[in-house]
């Protein structure tokens, strides 16, 4: 599926109804493999479901790895690991109180929730919903991510809701309450945030909002609109987008003669307001080049920039081979309180200082795991470095 197919998504209707013309713009934009954590977020979505259709905890599969298509062919496996079940218990718990408080509700995980009666084409996929005939209708979500997503006004719960609700309202429900479990991003409110909404209510923002910007968006000169929702666009990656380049020109006032930005300590509140908006796009912009240019020196392309090479990043920090051997290697020269902290060993920078401050004379080398070798990284070409060959992209392995 292209970008512009994308569009109509409810997970893509924050951007969409503030940018209607990104589709547009990105339809000729390649796709790429769906990051590590969206990737581990497929993961968590899939364990969640399992464990609702079968009715049990998220611990039932420890252990265990779940494969994940990352969008573009290829294939991930992630460790059902103690973090993934902490979190996506804290979903099930929520999605388990609603369903035990219930009576004679309808209860659908993972259901295709049909749009197209609104707009043509359009569905969604809801992680759970309770449907309580003649009364209210609930809808939830998870998500496994670190960045917080707010539930007031968001528009691809709304969507769900609408496409629970369907057409007619068949079951004649009056109040709709949609809720994010978001374990992994602290927020003030909880990991647990909670909405509520008028049926009715819904209806007329899909009938005045949701309809009429879809509309538009498929339209060929749909207009196009910068703002915190660039983060993950497409056209952000490659810096395609014109709309972008001349806010930010606009924001900084840049001399087109010198091309010098406005100094910050000159910017009014708004400015200022508007410069850090920007900040969080750029700073994405800017990652997404870096990644670029790093490729092209792995696969060693006539494209690659000259000023820049490739050379072995910080090496990772060192590790036991077995834990379990530390403690009774060192506790002639070092007490338990020493070597464990709570549910672990200590790890070998603190074993050492404890050593020194106990004037032992012990070299740990033996205890150690071989630490991983730095991943490959780009850094100027007057860097003293020594710059790795192409084929150094085979001896750092893709994290899967």
């Amino acid at each position: 599926m292209g970008h512009a197919a994308l569009i109509k998504q409810p997970s893509q209707l924050k951007r969409t109804l503030n940018c209607p013309g990104w589709g547009n713009m990105c339809a000729d934009i390649p796709r790429k493999p769906s990051g590590k954590d969206a990737l581990r977020g497929s993961a968590a979505h899939y364990l969640a479901e399992k464990c609702l259709r079968q009715g049990r905890d998220a611990d039932h599969l420890r252990g265990r790895e779940i494969t994940i298509d990352d969008d573009v062919g290829g294939l991930s496996k992630h460790l059902v690991d103690d973090a993934m079940i902490d979190g996506v218990q804290a979903y099930l718990n929520e999605v388990n109180r609603k369903r035990n408080a219930l009576i004679g509700a309808e209860f659908l995980v993972e259901e295709r929730l049909d749009l197209s009666w609104l707009v043509p084409g359009m569905y969604g996929t809801g992680d759970h919903v309770a449907i309580e005939p003649l009364r209210k209708l609930y809808v939830d979500d998870y998500k496994n991510g670190y960045i917080v997503v707010e539930v007031d006004d968001n528009p691809q719960l709304m969507a769900y809701a609408l496409g629970a609700l369907g057409k007619d309202n068949l079951f004649m429900v009056d109040e709709v309450e949609v809720t994010i479990t978001q374990p992994n991003a602290p927020h003030p409110d909880g990991p647990v945030r909670s909405a509520k909404y008028n049926a009715y209510n819904l209806y007329e923002w899909g009938d005045t909002v949701l309809k009429p910007m879809l509309e538009m968006a498929q339209t060929p000169d749909a207009p196009l609109a910068p703002g915190d929702w660039c983060k993950w666009c497409p056209a952000l990656q490659n810096a395609s987008c014109p709309e972008v380049k001349r806010r930010m020109f606009e924001v900084a006032e840049v001399d087109d003669a010198k091309g010098t930005p406005t100094a910050p300590g000159s910017m009014s509140a708004d400015q200022l307001d508007q410069a850090l908006v920007f900040a969080e796009v750029i700073t994405e912009w800017v990652k997404a080049a870096k990644a670029e240019a790093l490729e092209r020196h792995q696969k060693d392309r006539a494209d690659k920039p000259k000023n820049w090479k490739m050379v072995a990043g910080r090496k990772g920090n060192r590790k036991w081979a077995d834990e379990s051997k530390v403690y009774p290697a060192l506790k002639s020269m070092l007490p338990r309180k020493e070597v464990f902290k709570p549910e672990a060993t200590k790890s070998p920078a603190d074993i050492e200082k404890a050593l020194k401050k106990a004037k032992k004379d012990f070299d740990i080398t033996e205890l150690l795991a071989e630490r991983k070798p730095g991943k490959p990284t780009l850094v100027p070409i007057t860097d003293k470095r020594q710059a790795l060959p192409p084929a150094a992209e085979t001896m750092f392995p893709k994290e899967k």
